[in-house]
Order: C-alpha cells, then structure tokens, then sequence
C-alpha cells in the first residue's frame, strides 16, 4: 500500500499562554454530550452536541464558520431537536461513501443513526438494523473502530446494555456481541464508557469498558480473528469507574490509558503500559491520585505545543473544580486549571479537544447541563503539526475511483528526531478517535505539539495493517495522508498512478535513470545518499545505464574505490564537473543529500561539462529570494539558478528548506524537470 501526501499550509500568531471562555458570546449551549466532526469537508471541525429535558433540546448542530464563529444548522440539516434523552454522540463515515455520519446515543430511549446526505441528514436508525439491536436500553458513550479487519466501521455501546455491532457493508448492522466473546460471566452490564486503542502494538484494536459502581472495568484483548478475551483481572482495583481514554503519556509508544472515577473512592486512575501486556497505576507517583473528587469527563491533548500530552478532567461534583493536568515531561502532572483560565466549579460532562480555528493551537469544549464552556486557547504555538489520515475502503483502483474517508483506529506516529527507525530518536503517538473520554469523540485529525524540532518523520499505521513513512516533513503546517490500493498499474507496484510523483518516476524509469530494487519497489520515501546522487546524475547525463563508462584507471576517493557499487557513477559525475569531494579527500557516499545539496548537482549538470565554471557568472534574473536562502547562502545561485530553470520550487509556507533531506520520489521529479522529460 502506498499513501499520497497533499500538503495544506496552516498558521496562526502567537499569543499569551491561557484559554479564554467564549462560549457566551458563541452562542453554544448546556450540554450532556459532545463530538467534534467536519461533517461539510471545509476542513473545519463542527460541533455536536446532545440534550436531555433538562435543557430542552434533544441534540444541536453547530456548523464552523472557520472564523471562530458558529451558526446552528440542526434544523437545515434535519437533526431532530426534540427531547429524547441523546446523550452520546459519535462521528464516523459507516457507508465508506466520503462524508461523516453520526451516531447519538440515548438514556433509555431508541438511539439515531444520522446518515449524511450532503445538504441534509437522515435517521436510518431503524432500516440500518441500529434501533432494534441497542433497543431502549441506555447508550450512554459509543466508539467507533473496524475491529474486525474488513474495511467497515463497526460501533460499539456502552450503557444499560452494550452491545457490538458489526457493519455488514450493505447498510445495515447486526448484534456481534456474543459471537465476538463479549457476552458470559464478563458481560458488561452497567456499562459506562468505552475506548478502543491497541495496547500491545500487534495492529488489532483492543477495548476497555469502565462500567457502574460494585463492577470493574472490562478490558477485551483482540484474539485478531474477531473475537476477544476478557484480561481486565488486573483493574479490580478500580470500583466502577466512569471515563476512559488511551494515550501515551511518556511518550515511549505503549499506549496508556486514564480512568475517571467518583464515590466513594474519589480518586482517578492513571494505568502505565509496561509494554508486557501488564499495566500499572501510577496516579499517586504521577501526582493525580487526590484531586479529582468525582469526575466524568476525560480528554487528552499536547495544549502547548511541548510534545507531551497533557490530560483535561471534568469534575462533576457541585463545588468540585476540573482539572488541567499539565504533562511535565518526566511522568508526572501538574494541575493548571487555575492558572490557565480554566478555573471555576462547572458540572461537567463531556469534554472534546480540537484546533477550531486552525491556528496550531487546540481548544477545549466542555459540555455541561449547568453551563458548556469553550476555552479557546490563546497561547503561543510553538512548533506542531496536524495529520490527517485517510484510508480507501472500497478497494478501488485509484483515489478518483473511491470516496475516502478517515482512518479511524490509525495509529499515526512523529520521529522529532526527523528518524524513520521509530525508534531511536524521540518519539511521539496519536491515534485517530472514534469516540472516548465520557459521551465525547475529540476531532479525527492527530494533533501534535513537536517542541523545538522543525522537520519530522512521519509514519502512519492504517488500520488495514499498511505502513507509510515520510521523512523531512516541514511543521506547522497540517497534511493529509492517503492510505490507497497498489495495482498493476505502471512498472513499480508501490508507485501507482495516483501517486504524486508517478510521471516523473516513470519517465525516469523508461530512459534507464532510475531502477527499482530487488523486492521489485521503487521504494519512493527512501532517501538518497551520495553514491545513489552520482547514480542519478551520471545516467541522466549519459543518456541511460548503459551509456555510463566503465571506470579503469584510480579512483578519485578513497572511499569510493574498485569495489563500490557506484564507482563509474561517481567517477562520471566527477569527470563532468557535478560532484565533488570533501576537504579530507573523502566523498562520503553514505551522506544522506539535501535539498540545498541537490540544487548543487542539478545546477551544475545543467551546465555541464562546465560545472561550477558554468554557472560563476550566472546572475538570478527575477530572484525569489527565499527568506531561508538569503544572497549569502552558500548555495544561492545553485538554488536560483534550478528554479529558473523550473526544476525546483519552495513549499507552501514560501521557504526552500535546504535542510531536509531528499526522498527517491523528490528526486526522480528534479531529474525530470532538468532534463526535460517533463514539464
């Protein structure tokens, strides 16, 4: 499987670290439930939010306007307002057909399945099979995942009687609850809240269920065959249990996961992931165990850019206040509600973190049936980036044949080391949320706070078991990721037509520039040393391969002598003025290229056999002028010179970045454009 990555520049100014309440002058109402979605695909999270009596409306959509303003859309888009006790909503695309649908659960009464219609949305509840299997027992939370491997989203309840079930693909839903292993002695009755997250990394999802007070959380291990062993012995410990979330906390890419709590232990559960299949609590160590009184809500997020996750509870004990755990970085916590702007005694409910306004920041919306408050966060953004991951569920041919949709359950990760071992280097995990916390699903694009680095890796885990990397990834900026089918498209399997850089690749191929490796990939994310460079250019210059002389006298470097597989490459590029050695003699073919480097080579090839004389009086005539590649730069004119020439061009946020490293697909597209295979 292959991804293709469009790059959306986003920004934002930098402010005073707070939160700031908007809610009153935003018009957004009490609430008992919360889920952030883009149902429209303006790339604007939209705010759903569920009723009961209490508050007069049974669930209320609230369109983004994308300048922190929102107007109410329920009635338009057909979201019935009546008071029907909707207490947890959850958005997901379940027909795989482009566009978010939503579940919302009821305390007691028959749930909705709102199936989005473009303009309107639609209750299927009962054609889809939803109605009769949930019935009029309490679905307090719902998590969505495809627990099964089979490219359909599946639902989970919890509540009165939670209940799994499985999308069949054609619309409709049946009851895999017993058939799955979730029926028996460890049937969970009273059920709470649920999550999926996959603790032990074997790419299946897991599921943990808190449920009412005298019953332990339930924690289901996938067996992968889609069925599940109960392994929760170990959380007796907890009496009940309310909200639960997964995260990494210590960023060391073992999932772990926070349990809310209330009466009479009046404590939360912070469980560490020991990475045997065991966890262990470490609220007390970790400086959580005495605050939280009674609590409901939990949701996480990296509130100030540092790379550490930081962990919101909502308190809904009458004068208890909620929590703002800042993640210090070294395992523990420390509560900054009250000096953050958060401070004041709510009954909270729901809590759901998302970037409304696209300014790198995320904001917090806590649902309440006394009063909901929207903390916009005006803090300073530091560096972070945003990843959405799209996955192709129709097993279509190409992205223009299916309807994307986003990959909930993927697992996506960030080397800030800008390392694509995962690990070593620091490392950092989101996961794409289907529904957590407490009658909440934060929004479906993986936030991250990325501290001082500046270019990132990228690594994605789709839930269909494939893996996509891609190094040297500029920050502050958000990308979407695309998770798409390989066919027997073109000459290499992993380079399918829709990807980005098929032509390039292609035209490259057909002349003997570039070749794939044994495996029969192109391998398009690899990046290009030195040696690999020469390669490139020598075939590129020669015409093809097989045009390339072979190399009989003394090698130039001592690194590069009679037995490297590049030494008529190199000696080529040598003898034609492109390449170069270092000041010690050596050539250093292992060196990784850069984007400053490669404008380097092509220049010079361009002009070649005159090489760096060829370019000595070479004056820009319309200079861009990359503010980070200044007339003084030690590549400048090579710079200029290539982007004349249409060969290279800057990203989106108007700079060159000569610092990342070159990927086999970028350089595929220079060689191309040099050398006129394409425009």
């Amino acid at each position: 499987m292959l991804a293709v990555v469009v790059i959306c520049s986003v920004g934002g100014a930098a402010e005073a670290q707070q939160f700031s309440d908007l809610a009153p002058a935003l018009g957004l109402p009490g609430a008992v439930g919360a889920a952030w979605g883009d149902y429209n695909d303006d790339g604007y999270a939209d705010l759903f939010v569920a009723g009961n009596d209490y508050l007069g409306y049974g669930a209320r959509l609230f369109r983004n306007n994308g300048n922190l303003t929102f107007a109410d859309v329920s009635a338009a888009m057909g979201i019935s307002m009546t008071t029907e006790g909707q207490i947890a909503p959850a958005w997901a695309d379940y027909d795989n057909d482009g566009d978010l649908d939503v579940f919302v659960g009821s305390d007691g009464l028959v749930p909705k399945l709102y199936r989005n219609e473009g303009d309107h949305f639609v209750d299927v509840a009962t054609e889809a099979g939803v109605a009769s299997i949930i019935g009029s027992l309490a679905a307090r939370t719902a998590a969505w995942c495809d627990y099964d491997g089979d490219h359909w989203l599946d639902l989970f309840v919890s509540g009165g009687g939670p209940r799994l079930l499985h999308n069949n693909g054609d619309g409709t839903f049946s009851d895999a609850t017993s058939s799955a292993g979730m029926t028996g002695p460890a049937e969970p009755e009273g059920g709470n809240c649920c999550a999926w997250g996959d603790y032990d990394d074997d790419g299946w999802p897991d599921l943990i269920v808190t449920r009412i007070e005298g019953r332990r959380p339930l924690l289901y291990h996938s067996n992968g065959d889609g069925t599940f062993s109960e392994e929760g012995g170990f959380l007796s410990v907890v009496d009940g249990g309310v909200g639960v979330a997964w995260l990494d906390y210590d960023n060391d890419r073992l999932v772990d996961f926070y349990i809310t709590s209330g009466p009479p232990q009046a404590r939360d559960w912070l469980f560490h992931n020991n990475g045997d299949g065991t966890f262990t609590d470490v609220a007390a160590s970790a400086g959580m165990a005495g605050e939280a009184s009674s609590s409901d809500s939990v949701a996480w997020a990296d509130y100030d850019n540092d790379g550490y996750v930081d962990i919101y509870v909502g308190n809904t004990q009458t004068g208890g206040e909620s929590l703002l755990y800042h993640n210090n970085g070294d395992g523990t916590f420390t509560n900054r509600a009250p000096t953050e702007g958060m401070a004041g005694t709510y009954h909270d409910e729901a809590a759901v973190w998302a970037d409304v306004d696209l300014d790198g920041k995320v904001d917090l919306f806590q649902a309440g049936q006394l009063i909901s408050r929207f903390f916009h966060n005006n803090g300073p953004a530091g560096n972070w980036l945003r990843l959405r991951a799209l996955t192709n569920a129709t097993g279509a041919a190409t992205i223009s044949e299916f309807p994307a949709r986003d990959a909930i359950g993927a697992r996506v990760e960030l080397n800030l080391d800008n390392d694509d071992g995962f690990p070593p280097g620091r490392t950092v995990v989101r996961m794409i949320d289907g529904g957590s916390g407490f009658m909440s699903q934060n929004e479906q694009v993986a936030h991250f706070g990325v501290g001082d680095s500046t270019v990132v890796c990228v690594r994605v885990l789709f839930p269909d078991g494939s893996i996509v990397t891609h190094r040297s990834v500029p920050v502050n900026q958000q990308i979407t990721i695309r998770d798409i089918p390989v066919g027997p498209q073109g000459t290499f399997p992993d380079v399918p037509r829709d990807f980005w850089a098929y032509e390039a690749i292609e035209k490259c191929a057909e002349v003997g520039i570039v070749a794939g490796y044994p495996d029969g990939l192109y391998h398009p994310e690899i990046a290009v040393t030195r040696d690999q460079m020469a390669v490139y250019i020598s075939r590129a210059l020669a015409g093809s391969d097989f045009d390339v002389p072979e190399f009989t006298g003394t090698p130039t470097f001592p690194d590069v002598d009679e037995m490297h597989w590049a030494l008529r490459h190199v000696e080529y590029a040598v003898d034609q003025n492109v390449v170069a050695g270092y000041q010690d003699g050596t050539y250093h073919p292992e060196y990784e290229v850069t984007r400053d480097q490669m404008a380097v080579y092509v220049a010079r090839s361009l002009v070649a056999p005159d090489g760096e004389e060829g370019l000595a009086d070479y004056v820009p005539a319309d200079p861009r002028n990359f503010p980070d590649v200044a007339s003084d730069f030690w590549a400048y004119t090579h710079v200029e010179y290539c982007v004349e020439n249409g060969v290279v061009a800057g990203y989106l946020d108007g700079l060159y970045h000569p610092e990342i490293v070159v990927t086999r697909d970028q350089m595929a597209v220079y060689v191309a454009r040099a050398f006129g295979l394409m425009p």
